[in-house]
């Protein structure tokens, strides 16, 4: 079997979730250095997973070396790269938000799912496959508090009714701040402001702000990154606060005095995507599966 290096034979890693493995892509595109790849993992602990489930994987089998950049990645970042024509890495993570903006400006290439096995396309699970993207990492939006805030023999905020509620629940709140539209606080303000979950949808994006504009004067941070939020929780300074579920139980893990409520948690995914470059390099198409 001949092995083409590329950077979207990064994405063949088995998912984490066990939703199904990707097949070796056949593409036209080569990595930045012959033989390596260079792939964002995000930041904190979570980098380290993505690297032990992903890159060390992808190493072992391939040959080829994975050089882990250990951050977030965000639009902002992709849109710099590519208005200055300087694309410096392979492969990354984005969330649906900014994955969906990056497609719609043209920043990232197109997956031609044709060169995958008909199995493994068909072991995805649905939504997740888009042609900017491939959806691998699932994760929950959550609520969050601080145990010593709200220890075992007091009440504590249980819903999202709850942490707009100051007066029953005072304390220092952290709130995503929604920069990319689609994973705000959104779903959350309607449920706090009395929607039914079942009514939610189409949204009523005036009710929305309304609701957002009662808590916004108690959210002392509206964070952007997941890293962010972890190390703000880490810190102790929170004490009512949205986060991804894997963040929040990492925080735990490493002693943060926290407890995640899952209560009313909303699912929503990242995709693997693939930067687009302004020179690329053709190269002859040749089948990984053979």
């Amino acid at each position: 079997m001949s092995i083409l290096i590329n950077r979207r034979r990064i994405m063949q890693a088995s998912f984490a979730i066990a939703v199904a493995t990707l097949a070796t892509p056949v593409v036209n595109a080569s990595a930045q250095t012959a033989g390596e790849v260079r792939v964002l993992t995000y930041g904190g602990q979570l980098g380290k997973y993505v690297i032990e489930a992903y890159a060390k994987p992808f190493e072992a089998e391939t040959g080829i070396k994975v050089i882990p950049v250990t951050q977030d990645f965000e639009f902002a970042q992709l849109e710099l790269m590519q208005k200055t024509n300087s694309v410096t890495i392979d492969v990354g993570p984005m969330s649906q938000g900014a994955a969906l903006q990056a497609a719609e400006k043209g920043y990232l290439e197109k997956i031609d799912y044709s060169t995958f096995r008909k199995e493994d396309i068909e072991g995805l699970v649905p939504n997740v496959k888009q042609d900017f993207g491939v959806g691998f990492f699932f994760y929950t939006y959550n609520l969050v508090y601080n145990t010593k805030k709200y220890p075992a023999d007091k009440a504590r905020p249980t819903n999202w009714a709850e942490f707009w509620d100051t007066e029953k629940f005072p304390g220092v709140r952290y709130l995503v701040s929604g920069q990319y539209g689609s994973e705000g606080p959104w779903e959350e303000a309607l449920l706090a402001d009395g929607v039914a979950p079942d009514k939610i949808y189409p949204m009523d994006i005036d009710r929305i702000f309304a609701s957002l504009d009662k808590i916004k004067p108690h959210v002392r941070k509206w964070w952007t990154a997941g890293s962010e939020i972890q190390q703000l929780m880490l810190s102790g300074a929170g004490d009512v606060m949205m986060s991804y579920d894997g963040r929040a139980a990492s925080a735990i893990a490493q002693g943060a005095a926290l407890e995640l409520n899952r209560n009313q948690a909303k699912m929503t995914w990242d995709y693997w995507v693939i930067p687009k470059t302004a020179q690329m390099p053709k190269m002859p198409r040749s089948s990984l599966n053979s």
